[in-house]
């Protein structure tokens, strides 16, 4: 069994979609011949928290957490000596690329120990936190080790990326030129995201590859539902909204939807899982009143159960050139359930995924007024799917989405890395 540096912020305890990917690899990592040495942050302070993640973590991984001394302290008192707008722009000019660079510092040195002692054959950094390949690369250019940096979400083009000054800007842009051209392979989270890295950065193509996430089918065995025969229609909505992502043309088609055809209103009902800003659940329960139920941050178990649960699933994205690359991670999951997908996105890869394995209706609107009209019919063709029995999605499309079968194509880079071929 041969053993690879995992150098990953994000880490059990702590919860969450980024997390569940790191997770799934380590766990079926075995099955190829190869196994994890963990490097991860112990954050007690982080937003999620999810003890069951632990239970897919072999009990005999090596796994080294550590609490680094956080930049929030100082934030926290500039805020209270001066403004939270000055605090904010000292975080973004003085700990660059992001908050976690004490802690990547930190994991480069326990990295340098690790390799020596566990005799590990390659290193791996998944990010966000991107200061997390800054760790990988300092090792890489010491030790000499094959590097395969994996970006759950892009750097400079992601939606959240927005540098205050054009100096910042410059630093962002060259670490991540220097990790895409430093790392043996990288692994990006879309073919969208591989296109237009590809495009943007002179590397070659060969070194850029596309693992997407998956969905695992252990975490559905042995979850009890009973089929809703009421003539209640729920529709469950997983995972977080914020302000910056908030699809606010599909909630207002929504509210209009409901308030053109009341008896509709009696029948539907919205759970929303996750956490959200308040400013967005006042919104929602304006609009949507008593047809929307918020259910807060559940660990993964219980996620599971309540998509399982319900007669259809929600992704909506909304219309932004910036987000056209975002796949979220709960999609495959909502393609595990068994039960069709409502996806309201632009034209992009989740409505081609959508459409490839046949696992519901996709909507790619944003005038409200057709929305509107659009969100009725499909509520009527799910309800109809509900009592035919007429969902039938294309199960052996969705299997290639099997974490099982996402690893195997992880450490089949491993294995070409370090000699060409299948590991022993």
């Amino acid at each position: 069994m041969r053993r690879v540096l995992f150098l990953s912020y994000n880490f059990p305890p702590m919860g969450g979609g980024g997390v569940q990917r790191t997770v799934k690899f380590i766990k079926y990592l075995p099955n190829f011949g190869w196994e994890a040495v963990v490097i991860a942050a112990e954050d007690k302070t982080y937003w999620a928290r999810d003890e069951t993640l632990l239970d897919d973590i072999h009990k005999s991984t090596i796994i080294k957490r550590y609490r680094p001394l956080s930049p929030r302290f100082f934030y926290s008192v500039l805020e209270k000596l001066i403004s939270r707008e000055f605090s904010k722009k000292v975080m973004e000019n003085v700990f660059i690329p992001d908050s976690r660079i004490i802690w990547a510092i930190s994991a480069f040195f326990y990295g340098l120990w690790a390799i020596k002692k566990h005799g590990i054959k390659l290193i791996y950094s998944t990010s966000p936190p991107h200061s997390v390949h800054l760790a990988a690369l300092l090792l890489k250019k010491i030790t000499g080790l094959q590097w395969v940096s994996d970006f759950r979400d892009p750097w400079t083009i992601n939606y959240h990326h927005n540098p205050r000054n054009s100096l910042v800007k410059w630093f962002h842009v060259q670490m991540e030129s220097k990790v895409f051209k430093n790392a043996d392979r990288v692994i990006c989270i879309t073919e969208e995201v591989r296109g237009k890295y590809c495009d943007d950065l002179d590397i070659d193509p060969e070194r850029l590859v596309t693992i997407y996430n998956g969905y695992d089918p252990d975490d559905f065995v042995g979850i009890e539902v009973s089929e809703n025969n009421s003539k209640k229609v729920v529709i469950a909505h997983s995972g977080s909204l914020y302000s910056n992502i908030y699809p606010k043309i599909f909630f207002l088609a929504l509210a209009r939807c409901l308030r053109d055809n009341p008896s509709l209103r009696e029948r539907l009902v919205v759970k929303f899982l996750g956490i959200m800003d308040s400013e967005i659940i006042a919104e929602i329960k304006d609009s949507l009143e008593d047809n929307a139920v918020f259910l807060g941050y559940l660990n993964h178990q219980n996620a599971t159960v309540e998509i399982v649960s319900s007669d259809c699933n929600l992704i909506t994205i909304p219309f932004n050139n910036k987000l056209s690359y975002n796949v979220p991670g709960k999609l495959f999951e909502y393609m595990a359930t068994g039960r069709p997908i409502l996806a309201v996105v632009p034209p992009g890869e989740v409505a081609n995924l959508v459409k490839l394995t046949k696992t519901g209706i996709v909507i790619c609107e944003n005038d409200p007024e057709k929305l509107s009209d659009k969100i009725r019919e499909a509520v009527f063709e799910i309800e109809k799917m509900k009592r035919e029995g007429t969902f039938s999605p294309d199960v052996e499309v969705i299997k290639q989405f099997e974490r099982r079968n996402e690893t195997k194509k992880l450490c089949g880079l491993f294995d070409e890395l370090i000699d060409g071929g299948p590991g022993r």
